[in-house]
């Protein structure tokens, strides 16, 4: 069977899909920040400009990126354990789909826990620079992780 990957615009109804078949780290990442994934993820598609990954037709995950302004946004992700089942072609197609997500923003960024390798992994992949690491206020080790892009281009500039 051929896996494909796209996306869409976020439906509300993608924040229950995901809450329900959250990947485990995913769900500590929402404990460490005390947010229920539910209700993030009801808020950020409410407020608009999140994006549903699907897999064969069916919502996996959803993510964006937020902030006050397109120089500095912060760039999320929620998945289902369904992106796990085909990690090849999901690692292809979030690279390939990673510059609509980002469109319109100069630089994206965010923290995840050192202990999440194949996370970070992943984030190298689809060109992600990496730079301090610190203990969040939750007690988990965090590194962050982030891209620039020329504005003309929209393509990433390095670190």
């Amino acid at each position: 069977m051929l896996t494909k990957f796209h996306l869409r615009p976020a439906l509300i109804a993608d924040a229950l899909t995901i809450a329900r078949s959250i990947r485990a780290w995913d769900m500590v990442e929402c404990l460490m920040h005390d947010v229920d994934p539910l209700d993030y993820l009801r808020f950020h598609i409410l407020a608009g400009g999140c994006v549903t990954l699907c897999l064969d037709g069916a919502a996996v995950a959803v993510g964006g990126v937020s902030g006050p302004s397109a120089d500095n946004g912060c760039i999320w992700f929620l998945g289902a354990d369904a992106i796990e089942r085909k990690p090849l072609a999901f690692c292809r197609a979030t690279k390939a789909l990673l510059p609509q997500v980002v469109r319109g923003w100069r630089r994206v960024g965010n923290y995840v826990p050192t202990m999440r390798t194949s996370t970070i992994c992943w984030l190298r992949y689809l060109g992600f620079d990496f730079g301090e690491v610190f203990v969040h206020q939750s007690g988990i080790e965090v590194v962050r992780f982030c891209m620039t892009f020329d504005t003309a281009l929209h393509e990433p500039t390095g670190p």
